[in-house]
């Protein structure tokens, strides 16, 4: 394991982000027209589950409860992809300072000097 950094440079060394990861966009580039159909599906959604609440419709309760489903599953999705990303940017320091010090003291495997143990079978 790896001592904690005695000085506030290596410290600083320890946590920092490279220069171009910080100029990456964040959200990728979308279409004016994926923008659209997006506000469009959006409202649809909205208007069933406006049905579902104020006309008491069952068909419009049923969808409503299909979608609230889908946004909840992407959503736990998204928190565990977060926390995934988290903890890999927390530990990534540790796992390189590992790989390093592991690359190439691990001998190849030794090969069997009888050869693989087969049965002799009697012949016929």
């Amino acid at each position: 394991m790896r001592d904690a950094p005695s000085s506030p440079s290596a410290e600083a060394e320890l946590f920092s982000v490279p220069e171009a990861a910080l100029r990456e966009p964040w959200f990728p580039q979308l279409s004016l027209r994926f923008l659209l159909l997006l506000i469009a599906l959006s409202a649809a959604v909205l208007w069933i589950c406006r049905a579902a609440i104020f006309w008491q419709s069952l068909w419009a309760q049923c969808l409503a409860i299909l979608f609230l489903t889908v946004a909840a599953s992407f959503s736990l999705y998204a928190c565990f992809f977060l926390t995934a990303l988290a903890l890999a940017t927390i530990f990534r320091p540790f796992v390189r300072d590992v790989a390093r010090q592991d690359a190439g003291t691990v001998p190849p495997p030794e090969p069997n000097e009888s050869g693989p143990a087969m049965e002799e079978s009697p012949a016929p």
